[in-house]
């Protein structure tokens, strides 16, 4: 969605780094820098990527929440 509705040029790149960094094999992944967590979901049958910059004090199981309800969504 943010390649469509992002008025941040470099998100697109930013999340793409992420997940260069990711661990392989891996259908979600996150990590934090200075109070930002980065976090991805995968959607493999799909191959869509659902991509999310958290702040640090939101736990990771409401961000990765979050974005499973933002795929569920979308593919319904």
């Amino acid at each position: 969605m943010a390649k469509f509705n992002s008025v941040d040029s470099g998100l697109q790149t930013l999340a793409l780094k992420c997940l260069e960094k990711a661990p392989a094999l891996h259908s979600m992944f996150s990590h934090t820098i200075r109070e930002w967590t980065y976090t991805f979901l995968l959607d493999e049958p799909h191959l869509f990527l659902y991509f999310g910059i958290f702040d640090e004090k939101m736990e990771r199981s409401n961000a990765l929440w979050f974005l499973n309800r933002v795929k569920e969504s979308s593919s319904a």
